[in-house]
């Protein structure tokens, strides 16, 4: 019955986000060197190690892990999702930060929901669409905060998952929202060269250089009516990738919505010209 509902739930949202126009985004910026379009190339047969099942449930499509980190000795618990076609190809690694006080389970993604359900719609529909996804979940004792021992665990959590995995290097992409949004904006500039894109949402800060992101192209997106955080922030990261002639950046600012509206614009009623672009993101592509 928990199943059913849950899948009830993520049906309904899918069916009204995908079906509701919103309005057209503010965007007040220029898009510098934005491949924007997706293309399909003919069919081939794809190296299949087993047969290929649709998942319906975050369930069934997330592991929920640890990760205990010695040097700071902080657990980071984690959901892991691996591809649903298996191959021996390197597949890309997708990484979504949740917003404060948002801790997450399998059951319950919370603010990645929406992220997570798209990934496995498109991915049930194409193999183009297998990538590992990696959900990291903060504390309920912070109330959802990262703290540096914390962040200093996650950058070894991360390391340990590319080492382990058929993961592309080159194709690393990271988003989160709100305060995963700033955290997004602070592993770029911790872990310079490692994202081939970074999408910060209705939260970014500014990077200590930008010439550190050189090789990670950004999408910024925010409400100019954000009530929780600040629209200014995500100005001021665009200000400055644009100042630094950043080769890879677009800003879209929408006039209206809530903190967490971009979520559904994005990754519901945008999603397979947004998920087109970041798929098509590499490393040292520009």
């Amino acid at each position: 019955m928990k199943k059913y509902r849950i899948a009830c739930v993520l049906a309904v949202c899918t069916l009204f986000f995908s079906a509701c126009s919103t309005d057209s985004p503010q965007d007040g910026s220029t898009t510098q060197n934005i491949t924007n379009t997706h293309t399909t190339t003919a069919t081939t047969t794809q190296p299949n190690t087993t047969p290929f099942t649709p998942v319906y449930f975050t369930e069934d499509y997330f592991e929920t892990r640890q990760f205990h980190d010695d040097a700071t000795k902080q657990t980071i618990e984690y959901l892991f999702h691996q591809p649903l076609r298996h191959s021996n190809e390197l597949m890309p690694l997708v990484i979504f930060l949740h917003g404060k006080g948002d801790s997450v389970t399998a059951a319950s993604p919370g603010t990645a929901t929406p992220i997570v359900q798209s990934l496995m719609t498109l991915e049930n529909e194409s193999h183009q669409y297998s990538t590992y996804t990696l959900v990291p979940s903060t504390p309920l004792a912070y109330e959802g905060n990262w703290t540096d021992s914390q962040v200093t665990a996650f950058k070894a959590l991360l390391h340990d998952v590319i080492g382990q995995y058929n993961i592309d290097a080159e194709r690393i992409y990271l988003s989160g929202i709100s305060m995963g949004g700033f955290m997004t904006c602070r592993l770029v500039r911790e872990m310079p060269s490692t994202f081939a894109a970074a999408v910060p949402l209705s939260g970014a800060e500014n990077l200590t250089t930008p010439l550190d992101s050189y090789h990670t192209a950004f999408r910024i997106y925010h409400v100019a009516t954000d009530p929780v955080v600040g629209v200014s922030s995500s100005r001021s990261l665009y200000r400055q990738l644009q100042n630094a002639k950043h080769p890879n950046v677009k800003y879209v600012e929408y006039p209206d919505g809530d903190h967490i509206s971009p979520l559904y614009t994005v990754f519901y009623s945008d999603r397979e010209e947004f998920f087109g672009w970041l798929f098509s993101q590499r490393r040292h592509n520009r």
